[in-house]
Protein backbone atom coordinates (compact mmCIF):
# COMPACT_ATOMS: atom_id res chain seq x y z
CA UNK A 1 0.00 0.00 0.00
CA UNK A 2 1.35 3.81 -0.71
CA UNK A 3 0.05 6.82 0.69
CA UNK A 4 -1.50 9.46 -1.40
CA UNK A 5 2.56 10.82 -1.77
CA UNK A 6 3.96 7.38 -2.99
CA UNK A 7 5.40 6.26 0.31
CA UNK A 8 5.15 2.69 1.57
CA UNK A 9 2.62 3.01 4.83
CA UNK A 10 3.53 0.14 6.95
CA UNK A 11 1.79 -2.77 6.03
CA UNK A 12 1.39 -4.51 9.22
CA UNK A 13 0.20 -1.57 10.96
CA UNK A 14 -2.79 -1.44 8.43
CA UNK A 15 -3.03 -4.77 8.47
CA UNK A 16 -3.88 -4.70 12.60
CA UNK A 17 -6.19 -1.98 12.38
CA UNK A 18 -8.02 -2.96 9.15
CA UNK A 19 -7.67 -6.78 8.65
CA UNK A 20 -5.12 -8.36 4.91
CA UNK A 21 -8.19 -7.68 2.33
CA UNK A 22 -9.86 -4.65 2.98
CA UNK A 23 -9.27 -1.69 0.12
CA UNK A 24 -8.77 2.17 1.92
CA UNK A 25 -10.54 5.25 0.71
CA UNK A 26 -8.34 7.80 -0.34
CA UNK A 27 -9.60 10.20 2.13
CA UNK A 28 -9.11 7.18 5.16
CA UNK A 29 -5.49 6.74 3.39
CA UNK A 30 -4.75 10.44 3.91
CA UNK A 31 -5.34 10.35 7.59
CA UNK A 32 -3.70 7.24 8.45
CA UNK A 33 -0.44 9.06 6.69
CA UNK A 34 -1.16 12.41 8.24
CA UNK A 35 -1.41 10.29 11.97
CA UNK A 36 1.90 8.22 11.08
CA UNK A 37 3.46 11.69 10.06
CA UNK A 38 2.49 12.92 13.46
CA UNK A 39 3.90 9.73 15.28
CA UNK A 40 7.02 9.72 13.56
CA UNK A 41 7.76 13.20 14.49
CA UNK A 42 6.11 12.61 18.26
CA UNK A 43 9.45 9.83 18.38
CA UNK A 44 11.68 12.38 17.06
CA UNK A 45 10.88 14.79 20.34
CA UNK A 46 11.16 11.89 22.06
CA UNK A 47 14.33 10.59 21.23
CA UNK A 48 16.34 10.04 24.94
CA UNK A 49 13.42 11.06 26.89
CA UNK A 50 13.46 7.51 28.20
CA UNK A 51 16.69 5.91 29.79
CA UNK A 52 17.09 2.37 28.33
CA UNK A 53 16.40 0.88 31.61
CA UNK A 54 13.47 2.76 32.18
CA UNK A 55 12.71 2.02 28.41
CA UNK A 56 12.88 -1.91 29.68
CA UNK A 57 10.66 -1.29 32.88
CA UNK A 58 8.17 -0.09 30.46
CA UNK A 59 8.18 -1.92 27.66
CA UNK A 60 7.69 -5.08 30.60
CA UNK A 61 4.93 -3.10 32.62
CA UNK A 62 3.42 -2.54 29.20
CA UNK A 63 3.91 -6.08 27.07
CA UNK A 64 -0.29 -6.81 27.18
CA UNK A 65 -1.85 -3.67 27.67
CA UNK A 66 -5.12 -2.71 25.90
CA UNK A 67 -6.46 0.67 26.39
CA UNK A 68 -9.65 1.56 24.61
CA UNK A 69 -9.68 3.88 21.49
CA UNK A 70 -12.65 5.75 22.48
CA UNK A 71 -10.62 6.73 25.84
CA UNK A 72 -7.39 8.01 23.80
CA UNK A 73 -7.70 11.11 25.63
CA UNK A 74 -7.31 9.68 28.78
CA UNK A 75 -4.26 7.55 27.62
CA UNK A 76 -1.68 9.74 29.40
CA UNK A 77 -3.28 9.59 32.71
CA UNK A 78 -3.71 5.80 32.01
CA UNK A 79 -0.40 4.66 31.33
CA UNK A 80 0.09 6.84 35.08
CA UNK A 81 -2.41 5.05 36.90
CA UNK A 82 -1.32 1.48 35.77
CA UNK A 83 2.22 2.63 37.12
CA UNK A 84 1.57 3.87 40.35
CA UNK A 85 -1.72 1.27 40.95
CA UNK A 86 0.03 -2.01 40.99
CA UNK A 87 3.00 -3.21 43.72
CA UNK A 88 4.71 -5.29 41.48
CA UNK A 89 6.56 -2.47 39.40
CA UNK A 90 8.19 -1.06 42.46
CA UNK A 91 9.43 -4.03 42.41
CA UNK A 92 10.34 -4.10 38.52
CA UNK A 93 11.62 -0.70 39.27
CA UNK A 94 14.30 -2.50 41.33
CA UNK A 95 15.21 -5.27 39.22
CA UNK A 96 15.51 -2.40 36.03
CA UNK A 97 17.09 -0.49 38.65
CA UNK A 98 14.40 2.38 37.67
CA UNK A 99 12.70 5.06 40.28
CA UNK A 100 9.08 4.23 39.54
CA UNK A 101 8.41 7.73 41.38
CA UNK A 102 10.91 9.42 39.29
CA UNK A 103 10.19 8.33 35.84
CA UNK A 104 6.04 8.90 36.85
CA UNK A 105 7.13 12.32 37.58
CA UNK A 106 8.53 12.72 34.04
CA UNK A 107 5.93 11.14 32.43
CA UNK A 108 3.35 13.72 34.68
CA UNK A 109 2.96 15.98 31.62
CA UNK A 110 2.59 12.77 28.72
CA UNK A 111 0.25 14.00 25.85
CA UNK A 112 -1.94 11.67 24.09
CA UNK A 113 0.69 11.47 21.17
CA UNK A 114 3.62 10.51 23.30
CA UNK A 115 1.60 8.00 24.78
CA UNK A 116 0.55 6.71 21.60
CA UNK A 117 4.33 6.73 20.56
CA UNK A 118 4.85 4.71 23.75
CA UNK A 119 2.75 2.23 23.20
CA UNK A 120 3.65 1.70 19.48
CA UNK A 121 7.65 2.14 20.35
CA UNK A 122 6.37 -0.65 22.66
CA UNK A 123 4.71 -2.98 20.26
CA UNK A 124 7.57 -2.29 17.87
CA UNK A 125 10.22 -3.96 20.66
CA UNK A 126 7.86 -6.93 21.41
CA UNK A 127 7.41 -7.93 17.86
CA UNK A 128 11.29 -7.53 16.65
CA UNK A 129 11.84 -9.90 19.92
CA UNK A 130 9.14 -12.65 18.64
CA UNK A 131 10.12 -12.19 14.90
CA UNK A 132 13.89 -13.02 16.41
CA UNK A 133 12.75 -15.57 18.73
CA UNK A 134 14.68 -13.69 21.27
CA UNK A 135 13.83 -14.87 24.89
CA UNK A 136 16.50 -13.77 26.78
CA UNK A 137 16.44 -11.53 29.48
CA UNK A 138 16.68 -7.29 28.87
CA UNK A 139 17.48 -4.95 31.09
CA UNK A 140 18.16 -2.53 28.83
CA UNK A 141 15.90 -0.90 25.96
CA UNK A 142 16.32 1.69 23.29
CA UNK A 143 12.47 3.14 22.58
CA UNK A 144 12.52 4.34 19.25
Amino acid sequence: MSSPDGTALPVVFLERLFGKDVSISDDLRERIVSCLDRLEETGRDMAEFFTPAEGALLCEVFKNAHFEADRFDEWPLLILWDLEDVEKYERLGNHFGVSVPHLLEKMEDFTCSQALWLFAAIDRFWEDRRRRGDRDEFYEVELR
